[in-house]
Parts: structure tokens; C-alpha cells; sequence
């Protein structure tokens, strides 16, 4: 017995087909509901030869799930189980099945965390716990809060302090030089172990850097947070003369358009892939490398990206535009902005991780889904958004380096194509300051004068 509901799907003009064949009432309630807006989709929309991509587009833009897409199959194979038709829809059931079950992303923590050279949070001093809830929250004291990502740290470094300054027997508070002298004992002799017994200080800098802008942040006394800048300064002069190994990484990295051509290389690559994981995994870092090219995003940012938030598409143009604002400038009065009309050589790597394995001719549908639907650029083959470190794991084995070297690259190769280039280097990473990477670039057209007077003294004996 057919429900009403049922029949009166079946009486829908595009059901016709299915209603005057005897076998429709051997369909299920939940068979005809699931196969009536596929059967309307063919109608309206659908191409002539329909095949496992269409069947996968129809699910994603209709949010059917395995299950649902199952349903609509066994539904065709109760008229024509050898059909291509029916055969697609199965293959395309079982395709959306394997990502829901995929077993290759961790959901959550995939080791135990034990803090091995710092205390929780819970155990720090109360006034400091009050003053990093405020800072969290954005709010100013005698300062104005940092960003979220340098948060983050000054948080670490003060629960190492904390854990170097209990070790020792000293109380923990930044005016106690036991506790001080403890901690840089400690970070002296990390840094040491992890560097054949050199001591790199630029970390020890920063660590104290961070204990100067809290004590700063909550009106610590002058006297301590002279003492802290001083041994800042002095630290700085010791790290002066060690070359940043951030800098040697660079220094093997490959050059932006040779970047830009492996990200063109993977995109051609990805259809050929067997797995469909693989393949989709391939098309997220085509895309990656490829956006690094021309919008060189911090990690947060980049994970943040979002269809129809910071990611749109201009009809008239025929081009993707980025717009959105800094993470790391979020909590200045003058936030950096970032508004770019996209190359129209970057299409197609967008277009790809919209379309993942759906054909081309559904890209204008699923296009409009994910601005309205707030999709993630970047999507784990599961369908969840990508985590913040997922950017640099990406890009690491690509180019040698992670996101933020990948700024540099960038920034480097504007700086030294043209004249004022410093300028261009600023506005293309979204920095107000870029005196660091101008060192970088001053040492690194050193090296090239010193090689090319070489090879000129070389041809003149």
C-alpha cells in the first residue's frame, strides 16, 4: 500500500515515468522520497549521459547522505538493475560511503599530551590567570592585548616559567631572580641539546620577550620591566651574530614560480590518481601552493578561509577575489586588510577543490552551494574543515618549508624584482614591518655579490 505522501510524489509532472509502471508500488515511502528530487534533478538539470561524478554532484548539492543515495540506487535497480543509470548511482553510493567512513583523518588528539617543561595554566598565580583571561578576551590594560597567535605563546612561555621557577625552589613571579635566572638555565640548556650544544638565541630572546610583554600588559614595576628589557637587549646582541636557520631553509627553498609551477604540475596529476582520497588530498595542495603564490596567508588565515567569507567569486570579472582581514591584526584599532582580485590562472585549482570528483559541468551549481553554504576552502576528504598546522604539513614537503617561510619567498622574490620592491614585499604578506626580512635580503644579495665576484675574479686569471 503507497503512502500519501508517496502518491503524491508520484504525481509530480517529472514522476510520470516511474508512476505508470506496475512495479512503483513495490517501491518503499522512503524509496520514492529519495528518488523524486533525483528523478526531478534529471529533468531539469541533468546531462544526457550521466555518470559516478553527476550521481556524486546530485548528493552533494541535494546533501544526501550514503544512505539516501542508496535508497534512490536500489530504487533504479527495481526497473533496470543492469542500467547505467543504476549503475552509477550505486558506484556513486558507495564513493560517498567510503568518505563518511574514511578512518585517515584523527578527529581528535592522536598521541597523550604530558607536559614535560611547563605547568598547566590552572596552576599558575591567580592574578596572572585573570590577566591572561582579559588578554584572551581582548580587553586592554596598560597595554592593548596581542594577537590571538602571539597569545598563545606568551601563555607557553609563562607556564615554562612557571615550571623552571618551581623547580628551583623559587616562588613563581617574574621579580624573583631565582625564578629568572632558572628559566633562561632552562631554555640555554634545551636550546643547547637541540642544536649540537649551541644554544640558539633567538628562542631565548623571544621566550623573554614574551615575559616583558605580560609584565608590561599588567603594570609590573618599572624596575622589572627595565631589567627584562635589558636582558632582552643582551640576548639580542648574542643572537646577532647566529645565522636564523630559518634562513638556511630559504636558502634551499625553491623560487616562487618554481612553486607555482609544481602547483600547476599536482593539479594535472590529481585526476590520474587512483584512490579518491589521494586525489582529493592532491587538489588541496595544488591549491595551496598555488594561492601561496600570490596570497602568501599566515596559517590561521589561511585556515579560516571560507566560500563567501573570505573567498568569492566576481561573475563579471570571472575571477576569484580574497578578501578578509589579519588574524593577527584582529586586535588593533587599524586592522590589515587584504583585498585581491585573483589571476584568472588560480581558476582552475578553486574550481578543483569545489568540483573534488564531480564533472565540470556541475561547477556553476556546486560553485553557488559552497558561497551560500559557507564552505571551507580547504575540506579533509570527510568533508570537515582542515585544521590551523594542516597549511604548513601541506607545504613542507612540497617546497622545504612551511607557510611562513613561504611568506618570505614571496616577499623576497617583489623585493628584489623591482625598484621600492620592500614596498610591494609589505603589502603582499600583510605586514606593517618588515625590517627582519629585509635583513634576510640584505644578506642574501651579500652572498650572491661575494659568489658573482668570484666567478668574475675566476675569469680574469
Amino acid at each position: 500500500m503507497i503512502s500519501a505522501k508517496a502518491q503524491h510524489l508520484l504525481r509530480e509532472p517529472h514522476m510520470a515515468c516511474i508512476a505508470v509502471d506496475p512495479r512503483s508500488h513495490d517501491l518503499s515511502e522512503e524509496q520514492i522520497v529519495a528518488l523524486e528530487p533525483f528523478v526531478r534533478w534529471l529533468d531539469t538539470e541533468g546531462p544526457e549521459e550521466v555518470d559516478m561524478g553527476h550521481c556524486i554532484g546530485f548528493a552533494r548539492l541535494h546533501g544526501y547522505t550514503s544512505g539516501k543515495l542508496a535508497l534512490v540506487a536500489e530504487a533504479l535497480e527495481l526497473f533496470n538493475p543492469s542500467a547505467s543509470l543504476s549503475r552509477m548511482a550505486r558506484a556513486a553510493a558507495e564513493a560517498v560511503a567510503h568518505a563518511e567512513n574514511f578512518r585517515g583523518i584523527t578527529k581528535g588528539p592522536n598521541r597523550d599530551y604530558k607536559r614535560a617543561v611547563s605547568l598547566p595554566v590552572a596552576e599558575l598565580p591567580a592574578a596572572w590567570r585573570d590577566a591572561l583571561e582579559e588578554m584572551r578576551m581582548g580587553m586592554e590594560r596598560h597595554i592593548p592585548a596581542p594577537a590571538p597567535s602571539i597569545y598563545t605563546r606568551l601563555e607557553n612561555r609563562l607556564c615554562m616559567f612557571a615550571f623552571s621557577a618551581r623547580n628551583a625552589g623559587a616562588e613563581i613571579d617574574l621579580n624573583d631572580l631565582a625564578a629568572r635566572q632558572a628559566f633562561y638555565a632552562d631554555l640555554v640548556a634545551r636550546s643547547a641539546a637541540k642544536n649540537d650544544g649551541t644554544p640558539r638565541y633567538a628562542y631565548i630572546r623571544s621566550a623573554f620577550e614574551e615575559l616583558h610583554r605580560f609584565a608590561r600588559y599588567c603594570g609590573m614595576p618599572k624596575e622589572l620591566i627595565k631589567t627584562l628589557h635589558v636582558t632582552m637587549s643582551e640576548l639580542a646582541r648574542k643572537e646577532a651574530p647566529q645565522r636564523p636557520k630559518k634562513w638556511v631553509a630559504l636558502d634551499q627553498a625553491p623560487s616562487r614560480n618554481d612553486i607555482r609551477d609544481a602547483a600547476l604540475e599536482e593539479l594535472r596529476r590529481a585526476d590520474g590518481i587512483a584512490a579518491p582520497h589521494h586525489r582529493h588530498a592532491a587538489r588541496n595542495r595544488a591549491l595551496a601552493m598555488a594561492l601561496s603564490c600570490y596570497d602568501p596567508a599566515r596559517p590561521l588565515d589561511f585556515s579560516l578561509h571560507t566560500f563567501g567569507e573570505t573567498v568569492f567569486w566576481e561573475e563579471d570579472a570571472g575571477e576569484y577575489r580574497l578578501h578578509y582581514f589579519t588574524q593577527k591584526s584582529a586586535s588593533s584599532p587599524a586592522p590589515v586588510e587584504i583585498d585581491a582580485m585573483l589571476p584568472a590562472w588560480l581558476n582552475p585549482f578553486f574550481d578543483a577543490v569545489i568540483l573534488q570528483d564531480a564533472p565540470a559541468d556541475m561547477l556553476v551549481a556546486l560553485r553557488a552551494k559552497a558561497l551560500r553554504d559557507r564552505k571551507p576552502l580547504i575540506t579533509q576528504y570527510d568533508g570537515t574543515r582542515a585544521v590551523y598546522q594542516w597549511y604548513s604539513r601541506a607545504m613542507k614537503p612540497q617546497i622545504g618549508t612551511g607557510a611562513h617561510g613561504m611568506r618570505a619567498i614571496v616577499a623576497t622574490a617583489a623585493t628584489e624584482l623591482m625598484p621600492g620592491g620592500e614596498v610591494a614585499a609589505r603589502e603582499l604578506i600583510g605586514h606593517r614591518q618588515t625590517q627582519h626580512l629585509m635583513r634576510y635580503v640584505a644578506a642574501r644579495r651579500t652572498r650572491t655579490a661575494v659568489v658573482t665576484a668570484h666567478a668574475l675574479l675566476d675569469q680574469t686569471q
